[in-house]
């Protein structure tokens, strides 16, 4: 009799999960939205292997091509912050890392990153151009952003989620801001990406998507090929786990290597106990905009006792243990290049002149130079001393500007920069130049 009973109720349930599931197959639509209350701390936990070519320009201007690989992981917990406004500006959080590496390996060079402690706390907010990382309280480095900027980052993925509610089988596009922030391109112009729900339960309902982006990433022609599948766990409205595969074509570019890279990134997320650390004092004290200061990065030359701050548009192009080489995209064009050179030490609270500085320009520029525009010393607090000459002339049948600037520290130690701009563009350089030759430091040696 027992067992009779047992039976029936082993019928009955597998009757009911029967017309359940049957019941989506016959249209019942269902609401796959993450809940966006910042009361929830969500633990993320992410991998990420990367394997291809990095293309880089040798001094013939032809393409050396190196073998790259690269290892990524993070740990963090977060909060959703307040929307900021429509579309990708409604995406932002704050998070908590307790761990982020990168190991990257081009040819037979290895190097490897890891986010300093002090450094855990991070703000994340949507932008068409890709996420914007920031720090609360310190000025992040370019190694620090890129190490924090996976492909597939989950604040990224969740516009793919729809908009309505949907049935089995059916799929939806994804806006084109959407696209754009997933795949970091300041320009795209073409793209179509496309989701599906292809199985769904009680608990959870699995979605695939897959989709193309061409445009320009940091100024270089480029192509990205994203697919994969994701579990949405409709008990906690949350994300739960993503499989982000990503295929990327980058032209070399002005400021930028070029590549050919396979990469999977693999994301669990789930809900968090209370975090000390995450609290409403500190959640509340985040601005709805994060203003200019906090998103200055700083960059410290491998060869020397310097360091200086610069807005995100500048990029590293080149270093060795003579100069350093900077180029300014703006709207995915270039607009400058700053080269940052060492020059010889005077005796402190000394500096070469002004006249001495003018004879290396007109010596360097040569038949380049029409003429000396302006020459003026630049007032600076802390002692240092600043001097500038702004030069005109032509390159390559080009109209030019170069703004040299001579810095002198109180303890005799010299740098020169020179900030090379076509007249036509020397607007879009407004005075980026002159921010970061400012400031400028002199580190203990």
């Amino acid at each position: 009799m027992i067992n009779t009973v047992r039976s029936c109720r082993v019928a009955f349930a597998f009757v009911l999960a029967l017309s359940f599931v049957g019941s989506f197959a016959n249209g019942q639509a269902i609401t796959l939205t993450e809940s966006d209350d910042p009361a929830r701390i969500i633990s993320n936990r992410i991998s990420f292997a990367a394997d291809g070519t990095l293309k880089a320009p040798d001094l013939g201007d032809k393409a050396i091509a190196l073998p790259l690989k690269v290892s990524a992981q993070a740990n963090y917990f977060a909060r959703r912050l307040p929307s900021a406004g429509r579309d990708e500006r409604a995406y932002r959080n704050l998070r908590s890392y307790d761990h982020t590496s990168v190991t990257i390996t081009v040819g037979d060079r290895k190097t490897q990153t890891t986010l300093p402690k002090v450094m855990n706390k991070i703000v994340a907010e949507g932008r068409r151009e890709g996420l914007l990382y920031y720090s609360p309280e310190y000025v992040m480095s370019r190694n620090h952003l890129d190490l924090l900027s996976v492909p597939g980052d989950p604040l990224a993925i969740l516009p793919l989620l729809p908009k309505t509610s949907v049935e089995l089988n059916q799929e939806w596009p994804v806006d084109t801001w959407a696209i754009a922030m997933l795949t970091g391109m300041e320009a795209i112009v073409d793209s179509k990406l496309v989701c599906q729900l292809t199985a769904v339960d009680e608990k959870t309902a699995t979605i695939k998507f897959q989709g193309t982006a061409e445009g320009a990433i940091a100024g270089a022609k480029s192509k990205v090929v994203v697919s994969g599948p994701a579990t949405f766990d409709r008990v906690n409205t949350l994300l739960s786990k993503i499989e982000f595969n990503q295929q990327e074509n980058r032209a070399i570019g002005v400021a930028s290597p070029g590549m050919e890279v396979g990469s999977k990134t693999l994301i669990e997320r789930s809900l968090a106990s209370v975090r000390e650390d995450l609290t409403n004092e500190l959640l509340n004290s985040i601005p709805l905009d994060p203003g200019a200061k906090s998103q200055l990065l700083h960059f410290q030359p491998t060869n020397w006792k310097l360091r200086f701050f610069h807005d995100r548009n500048w990029y590293l192009f080149q270093e060795t243990p003579q100069v350093v080489v900077l180029r300014l995209m703006v709207d995915g064009g270039l607009v400058s290049q700053c080269n940052v050179a060492t020059i010889p030490k005077v005796a402190p609270g000394e500096h070469t002149s002004g006249e001495l500085f003018q004879a290396d320009i007109q010596k360097s520029l040569g038949e380049r130079l029409k003429q000396i525009v302006s020459a003026e010393e630049v007032s600076n607090k802390d002692g240092y001393y600043i001097y500038r000459v702004v030069a005109e002339g032509s390159a390559n049948n080009l109209e030019m500007l170069w703004n040299y600037y001579l810095v002198t520290a109180p303890d005799g130690r010299q740098v020169s920069l020179v900030f090379a701009v076509e007249p036509t563009r020397a607007q879009l350089l407004e005075n980026r130049d002159l921010s970061i030759v400012q400031s400028i430091q002199f580190l203990a040696e």
